[in-house]
């Protein structure tokens, strides 16, 4: 099964309080999908409620999915309102990741923080880098050392 494309038809924010949350909370519903033959249209709508106040950001749109397992999947949602095992999974990552990187624009005017959890980075202890990393991390901090001290 491939992805071709993902579109947005609705956006919606409402601001209901101060900009301070104490957490996010963000669902994706699959309302319907459409069997165009050779496609099937997976619509969606992102939703992501801030909490303690009431305000929220909503996307909505489709992904539209081709290629041999089309029917079969269609079929599964007619029976069961679900999708199935991985593709289930590529296309609420697929979702989760077009629709939470365009709310940080769509919010940023309400002053709401985007509904994103960045990975936590953490540097590794020096015993953990493998020697060559080491020697090549050494080279770099001595050429920025360089390049920052006048002549």
């Amino acid at each position: 099964m491939e992805i071709n494309a993902v579109v947005f038809e609705l956006a919606e924010v409402r601001k209901m309080g101060p900009a301070n949350t104490d957490g996010i909370n963000v669902k994706i519903d699959i309302p319907e999908i459409l069997n165009k033959g050779t496609i099937i249209r997976v619509y969606f709508i992102y939703s992501a409620n801030y909490s303690p106040s009431t305000s929220y950001l909503k996307i909505g749109g489709y992904v539209d999915l081709s290629g041999s397992d089309v029917a079969k999947e269609s079929i599964i949602w007619v029976k069961n309102k679900k999708l199935s095992g991985e593709l289930g999974n590529q296309v609420l990552n697929y979702i989760n990741y077009s629709a939470s990187i365009n709310s940080i624009f769509i919010g940023r005017p309400f002053n709401l923080n985007p509904p994103i959890a960045p990975p936590t980075l953490k540097i590794p202890a020096a015993s953990s880098v493998p020697p060559i990393q080491q020697k090549q991390v050494q080279k770099a901090v001595q050429k920025s050392g360089q390049n920052g001290k006048k002549k």
